[in-house]
């Protein structure tokens, strides 16, 4: 069953966390902020659903989120606290010979998604996740993606601002008088 447990924090209202899929494409899981709360898109062989709730995350503090696939719902929880529990019918990824296999994206969505999903979003995100434990398997493989990249390691101290936008600019002025 998918799961996911992470650190997290942003000032951002809107953005893409985590996307899932199955390896053919038939079903898929979003975890997404809007209006700063999380938001939870998914579909499966049954249908198609979207929920949101929970108290507001995007005030730059870190907030310990996970999701969790439960036999008959989805369990989202901040903070150990559950938020959400979303009827599902069925299971979320089928099983391929014992093994569950997805594909996983982080901060952004595939380019062919955009517009199957049920609710539309603007997929960037800025903020910062840490201590990663993917389908229960710890950090293993994110982890060294994020250590080979300097521009994806986490901000120590952030404000608002501290995450620009790809359009954005920033001017300083300094007196070197």
């Amino acid at each position: 069953r998918f799961t996911a447990e992470f650190d997290f924090r942003t000032y951002d209202a809107e953005g893409v966390i985590l996307y899932a899929e199955s390896l053919d494409n038939t079903a898929w899981i979003l975890l997404a902020v809007r209006d700063g709360k999380i938001e939870i898109q998914f579909k499966n062989e049954f249908g198609t659903k979207v929920t949101s709730g929970g108290k507001a995350i995007n005030d730059g503090l870190w907030h310990i989120i996970s999701v969790e696939e439960l036999e008959h719902s989805i369990s989202v929880k901040i903070a150990k606290e559950a938020v959400m529990s979303i009827n599902s019918p069925g299971t979320l990824f089928k099983q391929s010979q014992g093994f569950l296999e997805t594909k996983v994206y982080i901060a952004g969505l595939p380019r062919k998604v955009g517009n199957t999903l049920v609710k539309q979003i603007n997929p960037r995100l800025d903020g910062c996740i840490r201590a990663w434990n993917l389908m229960n398997q710890g950090h293993s493989g994110v982890k060294e993606v994020i250590q080979e990249k300097q521009s994806k390691h986490c901000l120590i101290a952030v404000g608002r601002g501290s995450f620009y936008p790809g359009t954005g600019t920033a001017t300083f002025q300094i007196n070197y008088s």
